[in-house]
């Protein structure tokens, strides 16, 4: 009945286990697991063997490290289910996730059902609900609760208060729907892929149903592709941006969406300090500022600076949005420090 699939890169073995026994332990039996190795070291390939050995349920594929939306198309397109979870392999699930989600999208015949999750950092963990609602079937323009959220907090009757509801995970899609649509991860992503790929699933969905149970066990890792250093940062949010915007374009989605976008591109620049900038080693500080100015005196940032719009900025992204215009490095660094510090 169900697909689960892990997308898996050199996971260490106590959380891909943990993973995979709370998967073991659903009220809800009938599922397969679709291991998808993106080329791990031996370690994984001997963790998921052990699972494969002992519960037939559980399939091992191999691939050429490919990234994560590699994986997860290799594991869609693998899927025997009628219907599709994707779980992250340093993650957990309660017990009864599996069958209130089938339950869920069964009962209200709907494309998409999600629910809640836990996010759980190294000294707390916090509720994340998606939307501040009781249970309940989104459609047509009320999908926009979901959609909104991909843009930008400001335009949001509600916002989420660790995590929006870009993520893969806490969901359950109906197989058929992610074919017919032909529904897919965009390859060359390997940040804010999730979002994307949610952003034409809500899209298209004819409904989306929505049960307010923390169900998903988001472990935040210092070790995960979103808290590393990365040279690519840039073109890869980028490439985000032009796809949001065709996708707006595709839809003939209102103004709006266009200018909570460009503001989204000026806050991404925090990204490109936190994870490329501010991290570099082997260069000169003044080069560094150098470069920061030659990125932001092009498009589409200079266009944004010039026409800031502070009502889709909340009052934290309007001060950086600020301190980029005037070219405050030694403010922006102690607002990229801070974020790091709070998140510790």
């Amino acid at each position: 009945m169900i697909s689960v699939i892990l997308p898996i890169y050199n996971i260490c073995k106590e959380f891909l286990s943990a993973c995979l026994d709370s998967l073991q332990r659903q009220t809800y039996q009938d599922f397969e697991v679709l291991m998808v190795d993106d080329g791990s070291e031996p370690g994984v390939h001997t963790c998921c063997m052990r699972y494969q050995e002992q519960d037939p349920r559980y399939r091992y594929l191999r691939q050429e490290n490919a990234g994560v939306c590699a994986a997860r198309n290799n594991g869609m397109d693998h899927a025997a289910g009628d219907y599709i979870c994707f779980i992250d392999p340093d993650d957990w699930v309660s017990d009864t996730y599996l069958e209130l989600l089938v339950r869920e999208i069964t009962a209200t015949e709907a494309d998409i059902a999600m629910v809640d999750g836990a996010v759980h950092y190294k000294a707390q963990s916090v509720e994340n609900h998606f939307l501040a609602t009781e249970r309940t079937v989104l459609e047509g323009k009320e999908k926009n609760l979901l959609i909104y959220q991909l843009f930008s907090r400001k335009i949001c009757a509600y916002y989420p208060p660790e995590i929006p509801a870009g993520t893969a995970w806490a969901k359950i899609f109906r197989t058929a729907f992610l074919r017919e649509k032909e529904l897919r991860f965009l390859p060359e992503l390997r940040r804010v892929e999730d979002i994307l790929f949610n952003m034409h699933a809500y899209q298209q969905a004819d409904r989306i149903a929505y049960l307010p149970e923390c169900l998903y066990h988001y472990r935040v890792s210092t070790d995960s592709v979103s808290h590393r250093f990365d040279p690519d940062v840039i073109p890869q949010f980028e490439r985000f941006f032009a796809e949001a915007e065709n996708f707006l374009d595709r839809y003939q989605k209102e103004r709006l969406l266009y200018d909570a976008l460009a503001m989204r591109e000026l806050t991404a620049v925090h990204s490109y300090l936190r994870f490329y900038y501010f991290r570099i080693q082997n260069k000169p500080q003044k080069e560094i500022d150098q470069e920061i100015d030659t990125l932001l005196s092009r498009e589409p940032y200079a266009s944004a600076l010039r026409q800031i719009d502070q009502r889709l900025l909340t009052k934290q992204e309007y001060l950086f949005v600020l301190a980029l215009k005037h070219r405050s490095y030694l403010l922006l660094r102690a607002l990229v420090k801070g974020r790091e510090l709070l998140k510790r």
